[in-house]
């Protein structure tokens, strides 16, 4: 009888958030944090979402996903004292050779270089958006997945988005 009735007032108290989970949040794991908007990736990088994400770590790398597209996120310092010139050359002498519709240049203090490279799995191709953000700080590093071509348009605009700030 208890459990009946805990069913319905769950139901009820639930209520209210229904029309929440119609939207783009009802497809996400509960199991795991939501993210959403201008996210803090670490104290001096953000990035913009387009939608709310999950939120994982997978060793020293942040993980943000939903249905249909995968981010890793890696944050790296600026340990050797390198010019942004100096480690902009390396990330851009390191873009593998299948990469294409690459995209490189500075805006601001920042400097960008991002392409596309799609991986050949058994399951079928993987299609991936890659980006590298360039700071005096250090640099993030951000390898997106999605399943749909549509979803190019907003792997684009999240390596677009990264802000940084001096700490």
């Amino acid at each position: 009888m208890f459990a009946g009735v805990a069913k319905v007032l769950a139901l009820i108290l639930l209520l209210p958030f229904a029309a929440a989970w119609a939207e783009d949040v009802n497809t996400l794991n509960p199991a795991y944090p939501i993210v959403d908007d201008r996210f803090q990736v670490t104290a001096e990088w953000s990035i913009a979402l387009d939608q709310p994400y999950n939120r994982t770590e997978q060793g020293s790398e942040l993980v943000l996903f939903r249905p249909g597209l995968t981010i890793w996120i890696s944050a790296w310092p600026n340990e050797n004292g390198d010019s942004i010139d100096q480690r902009a050359r390396w990330i851009a002498g390191e873009t593998s050779r299948g990469a294409y519709d690459v995209v490189t240049g500075s805006r601001g203090p920042l400097f960008r270089h991002a392409f596309r490279l799609d991986e050949v799995k058994a399951e079928g191709v993987l299609q991936g958006y890659f980006g590298y953000t360039v700071a005096s700080g250090g640099h993030l590093q951000m390898a997106i997945f999605f399943d749909n071509q549509e979803d190019l348009a907003t792997a684009k605009s999240i390596v677009e988005s990264v802000g940084y700030s001096e700490p």
